[in-house]
């Protein structure tokens, strides 16, 4: 009898579980092979609290952008060094603005996964916050969901068809994945990048954000200026609607250059874009889907 190399093991991702947040419910949407992870993280607790919630995805996936919701306001995240993301984070915290961080914990990787760690402040329990987290998938005929220790209280399911809700998932579960090839995306959470959102709160000007060095511009203000522009993309989805990670450069006269990552309709709507003038050119990674980029 001819010797067989044994099937590999289904790509799979972990939700897990960490002290102070409850995930509230969590909701996957599949079409072809790209993936939307949206949790609801909220708490028992009254106090204001980061937390730090530990995700595994398939080691040959990619994170290409992660949205922080809040009522009608979606703030999306932009791709920065590890390093820089960590100390913006920080620093934002202090400053009483709510940063969402997702990051990776090269500690935790296994073979077959990789681990990743979402930082959110504050949380409380008149607090909840909901993050939106979009992945491309691996190859596989299945994708296998697997809960944490003390299971998940609300699990949504949507691969296109009629949607499925299951209630107390406690045990791995099976979805069937679409047939197709997946196609290689850059993750822009690794171990040269990381995704933070810093969502523009109402507040007074002490919860301004902190600007960064001198020369640079701040997350902030390029979040602003790409949500001037990004309406004007919206007709590129009728050539190609796969989301994407975008890159190009400022200059330090606020013209746009340099574009990757899209396609011609895209690039040459980025390279019309303008920006406050600054000291010094600023590289940027943007990931960007059509239901963000509707106006």
């Amino acid at each position: 009898m001819p010797w067989t190399l044994p099937p590999p093991p289904a790509p799979t991702l972990s939700i897990g579980e960490a002290d102070g947040v409850t995930v509230a419910r969590a909701a996957l949407a599949i079409r072809g092979r790209h993936a939307t992870l949206t949790l609801v993280l909220t708490s028992a607790t009254r106090t204001r609290h980061e937390i730090a919630l530990p995700l595994a995805i398939p080691h040959a996936a990619a994170v290409t952008g992660m949205t922080v919701v809040e009522e009608d306001h979606r703030t999306v995240a932009i791709a920065q060094t590890p390093m820089r993301a960590s100390d913006r984070y920080d620093a934002t915290v202090r400053q009483v603005v709510d940063p969402v961080l997702l990051e990776h914990a090269p500690d935790g990787d296994t073979r077959q996964q990789d681990q990743l760690r979402l930082r959110v402040f504050p949380l409380a329990k008149a607090q909840p916050v909901t993050v939106e987290i979009a992945l491309e998938l691996p190859d596989g005929p299945a994708l296998i969901l697997e809960p944490g220790a003390h299971g998940l209280a609300r699990m949504e399911i949507d691969t296109g068809g009629a949607p499925i809700v299951l209630h107390q998932l406690h045990t791995p579960h099976a979805i069937e994945l679409p047939d197709g090839e997946a196609a290689p995306e850059l993750s822009l959470v690794g171990d040269r990048s990381s995704l933070l959102a810093e969502p523009q709160l109402e507040l007074a000007a002490a919860a301004a954000l902190p600007a960064g060095p001198p020369g640079l511009r701040t997350a902030s203000e390029i979040q602003g200026g790409i949500r001037r522009n990004i309406a004007t993309l919206v007709h590129c989805a009728e050539v190609d609607p796969t989301p994407r990670a975008l890159g190009f450069l400022i200059a330090a006269d606020g013209t746009v250059s340099d574009v990757v990552g899209a396609d011609a309709c895209i690039a040459d709507e980025i390279r019309r874009w303008r920006f406050a003038p600054a000291r010094e050119a600023t590289h940027i990674q943007y990931p960007v889907s059509w239901d963000v980029a509707a106006p």
